[in-house]
């Protein structure tokens, strides 16, 4: 099992403050593999959505921006600070970098996000579900 299906589980994200994680080479390519999940079941189109993952205390793994997430590959990943200053990498981090890393910052148990754009959103509000419902907060 995958080291982001373990946190996507449950299984603990507090391990991922503690220690780093097992391999960066194989949390690139959860990554590229959850980007193809992602586009596979039409929650993320295009160039939509973004995912990251915290390799250690100060450190990031994110996909990059301008990319479909159907096509990424695990050399495309970049690595960041908690600041959004790029460590390593060949793109630019994703457009969306700032809440990801927000997060990060915010709670320090969170081993992953993804940010999707599934297709019931839109279908929920124009059914004029009110933003408070705990439906559209949870999408």
């Amino acid at each position: 099992m995958s080291y982001l299906t373990r946190l996507f589980h449950g299984n603990t994200a507090l391990s991922v403050v503690r220690k780093p994680p097992e391999k960066e080479q194989q949390l690139r390519r959860d990554l590229a593999e959850f980007g193809r999940m992602l586009h596979a079941q039409g929650f993320v189109a295009a160039t939509d959505g973004n995912l990251s993952v915290r390799l250690d205390r100060e450190r990031v793994l994110i996909t990059p921006t301008g990319f479909s997430k159907g096509m990424m590959h695990p050399e495309d990943m970049i690595i960041v600070d908690l600041r959004g200053k790029k460590l390593s990498g060949n793109h630019n981090p994703s457009s969306e970098i700032v809440m990801h890393l927000t997060i990060y910052r915010m709670r320090p148990d969170v081993g992953a996000v993804v940010h999707a754009h599934p297709c019931t959103a839109p279908a929920l509000l124009r059914r004029e579900l009110l933003w408070t419902s705990p439906y559209v907060r949870k999408l």
